[in-house]
């Protein structure tokens, strides 16, 4: 049975790699973690969201 290493990465390493990398990263709790990418349907479902947002709140009044 093989187990996985773990290594803890420091602020300053998640930066350094953040400046090269291709695709977008986080870092939690000392990991660096790879983000999802979006597609062409998730870009299109938040900006009818923001829109159907937007105009609720234009029409509501505080």
């Amino acid at each position: 049975m093989t187990q996985a290493i773990s290594r803890t990465y420091s602020l300053e390493d998640y930066r350094d790699l953040e400046e090269v990398a291709v695709e977008r990263h986080e870092y939690r709790d000392g990991a660096i973690v790879a983000m999802s990418g979006e597609t062409i349907e998730h870009r299109a479902i938040a900006g009818n969201l923001y829109a159907l947002l937007k105009n609720a709140l234009r029409r509501t009044r505080f």
